[in-house]
């Protein structure tokens, strides 16, 4: 009779291993593109099981324990109906957060951490756009649908006898509770017998690149992220050791005066390399940005330092990649003290700004651009009229665009100022007045991208006649790559991949650098065209410098750097997997091919990733 007991706890036990393996399956089919072939599909199956053990040991534990102790009130009916909703309810919670992923996959490429929580609310729009979210991914909630009957139908208690408990049966069953289950369920929830329990990373044993993330389960990642905002110091190399690899110590002593340029970055939401010409496919979605290209400084193997929008303008203003989960913006280091190309500038007597259409208040960027040392931020509430607004995210871009140049028409020169577009932001709405000129590609940002690359021609149009426009450099960028269907731009190193421009209106002929560089790398080049000769601290480089060229992500499972030969991914430990860039791309790893030689790339990874590390746990992120 004891047996019932625990056939019904591995019953449901069994079901819950079932609905993980189900969830995973629509991931991959729904997202199929985006996996090579040259890797096992069927091993993540079976290594994920380990993932999943740890989420529903965590989350039903104490539920299976209640549900085998031997007391009469076990048997009541109101406990049974009690217990069998709360097992529905937080098991179906936790599987919407799979279902979740199988449409948000496309956008970020690996699995949502517990920064998902802080993009919807640090952006205050979530339960604003969730109609809109529902209507474009309704298969999503038909999956979660068909996941919450599943648990209600296999969760029944059938259990018709009554177990009477004398002393001996409730002795062994305690025994076995206590001697047998909770050490299995301590096992199951640690993710196995090894020393630290397991964590994301561990992903990286069983699967490389992006298939990691098919072992992985979403719940598991979200839960595991939660606490890592205290980071732990981490030691590679003895400090006097740290600058034979990597220095963020910059002071330009050139000869040449400082110049008061003005200074525009522009960065265009989503703007992946894929939807311009450097994807070489004849079917460019941006006209105007690939003719302002061709007068322009191209740097035409640029990548982003992060999959989102929160880790992008970091990155671009600031110099600041996000090398671990969640973002810097709403980390516990936010506070530190920092340096962007608008506090540099400042102290050369620059007037700042930043400009974002959006509502304010969205994924934190007024304040972020406060603390960034701009003296002003632009946005929705600022916009003169509210016509404009695209019922979602802000106002349309092209109003803003201009309102964008009236302003900087009345700015005290030189100025330095950032803006951040979002017409092209999912759902993608464009003004009733061009529905149907856009007529975009088969991805459902084709139209909005067409759009966004107007508004900017129209920027262009206007500014011209500025009596600033000629004394201005101007930097274009994305602040990460979106949808695809390209499989180059769908490999670990396409999917940051983005375009990157200067423009310097008296320059008379165009250039193009091929040399792989990144976010972090505009502050350094723009203050070095510049001629800034005040030291500075930055992770990054400038671009025209000797340095090698490299491109740094994490993605809550691995470090990537990506340079003009190789891509390595490092775990934290060891380097998991070397591609080679030129000939052969992400097709076979190469991290034990003896031929290989990747120790200075490794080197060079540890080094940042120590000194970028210590810096923000230390608060020293500015110059001495």
């Amino acid at each position: 009779m004891i047996l019932q007991k625990y056939k019904l706890v591995f019953k449901q036990l069994a079901l819950l291993i079932c609905l993980y393996a189900y969830t995973r399956l629509l991931f991959l089919v729904f997202n199929f593109s985006y996996f090579t072939h040259s890797e096992s599909i069927i091993s993540p199956f079976i290594y994920g099981i380990r993932f999943d053990l740890v989420v529903i040991c965590w989350l039903n534990g104490l539920l299976f324990i209640t549900l085998l102790l031997p007391f009469k009130f076990i048997q009541h009916p109101y406990f049974k109906k009690t217990y069998r909703i709360i097992f529905i309810v937080i098991n179906a919670l936790a599987l919407l957060f799979n279902c979740i992923d199988i449409g948000y996959f496309e956008f970020i490429q690996k699995r949502s951490t517990f920064d998902l929580f802080q993009t919807l609310g640090g952006e205050n729009d979530g339960m604003q756009l969730l109609p809109q979210y529902i209507a474009d991914y309704w298969f999503v909630l038909l999956i979660w649908i068909s996941v919450i009957i599943a648990l209600v139908y296999f969760s029944k208690n059938k259990e018709t006898k009554t177990i009477e408990w004398t002393n001996k049966l409730k002795f062994i069953q305690l025994a076995s509770l206590f001697c047998v289950f909770l050490p299995l369920l301590v096992i199951g929830s640690r993710g196995g017998w090894q020393y630290r329990p397991l964590d994301m990373i561990g992903a990286s044993n069983y699967a490389q690149g992006k298939h990691v993330s098919l072992v992985l389960n979403s719940p598991f990642c979200i839960m595991k992220s939660a606490n890592k905002e205290q980071l732990e110091k981490i030691q590679y190399f003895k400090e006097n050791e740290l600058t034979q690899y990597y220095s963020t110590t910059h002071h330009h002593t050139d000869t040449i005066p400082f110049l008061n340029k003005n200074v525009v970055i522009i960065i265009m939401e989503s703007f992946g390399s894929e939807y311009t010409a450097l994807a070489n496919d004849h079917q460019s979605l941006t006209p105007f940005f690939d003719s302002l290209a061709a007068k322009s400084t191209q740097f035409t193997n640029a990548y982003a330092n992060g999959k989102t929008s929160i880790k992008g303008i970091p990155s671009i203003v600031a110099g600041i990649p996000t090398l671990f989960d969640g973002s810097f913006t709403y980390s516990a280091y936010n506070a530190n003290s920092f340096e962007s190309i608008g506090s540099l500038l400042k102290k050369k007597g620059y007037s700042t700004s930043f400009y974002h259409g959006g509502n304010n208040g969205t994924m934190g960027f007024d304040i972020f651009s406060k603390a960034a040392g701009f003296d002003n931020y632009f946005g929705r509430n600022e916009h003169p009229n509210s016509e404009d607004y695209d019922g979602h995210w802000g106002i349309f871009d092209e109003p803003f665009f201009q309102f964008f140049k009236a302003q900087l028409d009345k700015e005290k020169k030189p100025f330095a100022t950032c803006f951040f577009s979002l017409s092209s932001h999912h759902p993608y709405t464009l003004p009733k007045q061009y529905k149907g000129k856009f007529k975009g590609n088969s991805l459902a940002i084709g139209a909005s991208i067409q759009y966004a690359d107007y508004a900017l021609a129209k920027f262009f149009e206007s500014a011209k006649k500025a009596n600033w426009f000629n004394n201005t450099i101007f930097v274009i960028t994305a602040d990460h790559t979106s949808i695809s269907k390209n499989e180059r731009y769908q490999t670990d190193a396409g999917i940051y991949s983005i375009p990157l421009l200067i423009y310097n209106p008296t320059q008379l002929k165009g250039k193009i650098i091929e040399k792989t560089v990144q976010q972090i790398d505009i502050v350094p080049s723009i203050l070095e065209n510049l001629h800034y000769d005040l030291p500075y601290f930055a992770f990054g480089n400038a671009i025209n410098d000797n340095n090698l060229g490299y491109s740094i992500s994490f993605n809550g499972q691995y470090y990537q750097l990506i340079t003009d030969k190789l891509c390595l991914q490092f775990d934290g430990e060891k380097t998991i997997a070397v591609f080679d860039m030129v000939n052969d791309e992400f097709n076979n790893n190469l991290v034990n091919n003896i031929s290989i030689n990747y120790k200075a790339e490794e080197k060079l990874l540890k080094a940042i990733i120590q000194t970028y590390n210590h810096a923000l746990i230390d608060n020293k992120m500015t110059a001495k």
